[in-house]
């Protein structure tokens, strides 16, 4: 098996947990998934300059602020499932939403949101993401991976659409003026 079918691999099954989990719409999942490995390049980041900071003996602009370490990649993916939701879920999405508008993404994470429901992301999972996402950045680079494509020729994709609530209240309100009609119709026949 060469190194690129592991990852693929890799990919997949974390692929198949958010599925099962219940997220079937093959966007979501890429967006999540991106959103994921986003989190762990913005802790890359993080730790590298602070290796840097330290050798050169200098401060540095911390991305994320000392009474928010614990949201950092490093420090997340070692949690529990529940645990691990709750932090993505309630605290690092509003961190990202908020505190990175000056990253160069920040325009694109102002509507980020976790779609992940409670009790879908088990351990099992989180250490799976952790192993998916250890890919070195030159071989995602040299290898051009675009899992996203292959994965979304295999997954059928079904569009909903939903009419606005006013619109369905006024069909309904048609609809019952029309049954009182009738019986009013039946009515008048049984006399």
């Amino acid at each position: 098996m060469t190194l690129a079918t592991a990852y693929r691999n890799k990919i997949d099954a974390l692929w198949l947990d958010f599925h099962s989990g219940g997220i079937t719409n093959p966007i979501t999942v890429i967006e999540q998934i991106s959103y994921l490995m986003f989190a762990r390049l913005l802790d890359i980041t993080e730790s590298r300059n602070e290796k840097r900071a330290g050798r050169l003996k200098k401060d540095f602009k911390r991305l994320f602020p000392e009474d928010k370490q614990h949201i950092r990649w490093s420090h997340f993916r070692n949690e529990g499932g529940d645990r691990m939701l709750t932090i993505v879920r309630d605290e690092f999405f509003p961190f990202m939403r908020t505190n990175l508008q000056q990253h160069p993404l920040g325009r694109y994470l102002k509507d980020a949101n976790c779609l992940i429901p409670p009790g879908n992301l088990p351990s099992s999972s989180s250490g799976r993401t952790g192993k998916c996402f250890t890919v070195p950045a030159d071989e995602i680079r040299t290898n051009k991976y675009d899992l996203s494509l292959t994965r979304y020729k295999v997954t059928q994709h079904e569009e909903s659409t939903y009419e606005p609530p006013k619109t369905l209240l006024k069909r309904m309100n048609k609809l019952g003026q029309e049954v009182l009609k009738d019986i009013a119709d039946l009515e008048g026949m049984l006399k």
